[in-house]
Order: C-alpha cells, then structure tokens, then sequence
C-alpha cells in the first residue's frame, strides 16, 4: 500500500511540476527520462512489471470474484434462514410488526387518485408507440 502511495504522490507531484517548466527545463527533463530509460536496471524493472501486470489482474479478479460468491452466500444463507425476510425476526426491516393505527395510516396512504389509473393507461399506450431516438426495443 505505502508503494502504491508513493507512486501515486509522485506522479502526481511530477506531473504538476512538469506544468510549469520552461522550454529548456523541459528539455533537460525529457533527457533525464531518456537517461533512466536507458538504464538496465530500470529495464529490468518495467520488463519484470509488463511480464507480470496480466497476472496480478488475474489473481485480483479472482480474488474480487470469489470474495463476491462468499458474500452472496451469506446473504443467501441470512435471507433462507428468515423466510425470506433480511431480519432475524421476519418483519422485513423493521423492528416490530405494524400498529393498528399505523396498518390504518398505510392503507390510507395507499389509496390513489381517480385518474391515476387512466394516466398509467395513456402512459402505456404512448410508451408503447413510440417511435424514433427514444424509442428501446
């Protein structure tokens, strides 16, 4: 982690930097960079990261991919185990089942307007003929 850091911090510390060279600093930069391309040492280095780069992308996507089945399982298991609820108690989320007052509140709330169920028809009719950019499959 403190690689990735580090390596982070300095590229973005050299990019900024780089924003603000004249044409000669900028010059001799870009021959330092030639320089150290040229090192065997580093070559070594970049040749070891490129052979490598595909395999640690491997092993983290498998790694990411089977931690994603575990917890998916889990979730699987918590659910199962509570009929279908995701609480232990098989309210859904809540605590406690519904009051009376608070049944009586949702039903109240529940009910709709007249016309809703003449808009959601026109709606669909609509959605249904629609032609052009918009239009999905």
């Amino acid at each position: 982690m403190n690689f990735k850091l580090g390596f982070i911090a300095g590229a973005a510390a050299g990019y900024s930097l780089s924003q603000f060279l004249t044409a000669d600093q900028r010059r001799k930069l870009e021959q330092r960079l030639a320089e150290a391309r040229d090192n065997p040492r580093i070559s070594r280095v970049t040749d070891s990261v490129r052979r490598n780069a595909g395999q640690v992308a491997d092993a983290v996507t498998d790694r990411v991919t089977s931690a994603a089945a575990t917890a998916g399982d889990a979730v699987t298991g918590a659910v199962d185990a509570t009929n279908g609820s995701t609480t232990p108690d098989g309210f859904g989320s809540a605590d406690r089942p519904p009051t009376a007052a608070e049944e009586l509140d949702a039903e109240k709330a529940a009910e709709t307007a007249p016309d809703v169920g003449d808009t959601y028809d026109e709606m669909a009719r609509l959605g249904a003929e629609n032609t052009g950019e918009g239009r999905v499959p």
